[in-house]
C-alpha cells in the first residue's frame, strides 16, 4: 500500500528542536536565581540563631539519635564535605581490562603486519598443494 502524500510544514525530522543547545552554552545562563531579599533577612534574623541553637542542643546530647548526624553536618561545614572514593573492579574482583588506544599510523603497521602474515599463510597453503578456502575440491 502506498504512503499517503505528506504536506511540508517547514519542520524538518531529527536534527536539533527547540529545547537543544548549542554545544558549550548553559540551559541557565543567568545561573540560580537568587533567593529573595526578606527570605535572606528572616534566615539571618531567626533562622541563623535558632538553627546554631538547635545544632548545639543535639551535640551536647549524646543520646539524642540524630546527634552523630548532627556532628557530621557541623564536620562537614566546618572542614568541608570529603572527597568520595570509589574503586571499580572487572569481573570476579579483578582487574579491568584496558584497551589500548592506537594512533593511526599504529592500526596502519598492525593491518600490514597482518596483509603480511596473511600472504605468508596463503603462500604456504599454495606450496604444499592445499585449497585456499572457497576453492572446489578437485
Amino acid at each position: 500500500m502506498p504512503r499517503p502524500n505528506r504536506q511540508k510544514t517547514g519542520k524538518t525530522r531529527g536534527g536539533r528542536r527547540r529545547t537543544s543547545f548549542p554545544p558549550g552554552k548553559s540551559g541557565n545562563p543567568a545561573g540560580r536565581p537568587p533567593l529573595p531579599t526578606d527570605y535572606k533577612q528572616w534566615l539571618n534574623d531567626k533562622g541563623g540563631p535558632k538553627g546554631l541553637q538547635c545544632l548545639e542542643a543535639i551535640l551536647d546530647d549524646p543520646t539524642h539519635p540524630r546527634h552523630e548526624q548532627c556532628a557530621e553536618y557541623v564536620v562537614n561545614q566546618w572542614k568541608g564535605t570529603p572527597t568520595a572514593k570509589s574503586e571499580i573492579s572487572g569481573p570476579g574482583g579483578g582487574p579491568l581490562a584496558v584497551r589500548a588506544v592506537l594512533t593511526s599510523d599504529e592500526k596502519r603497521g598492525r593491518q600490514r603486519a597482518l596483509a603480511e602474515k596473511a600472504a605468508v599463510v596463503v603462500a604456504s597453503r599454495i606450496a604444499i598443494g592445499e585449497n585456499e578456502p572457497g576453492d572446489a575440491a578437485d
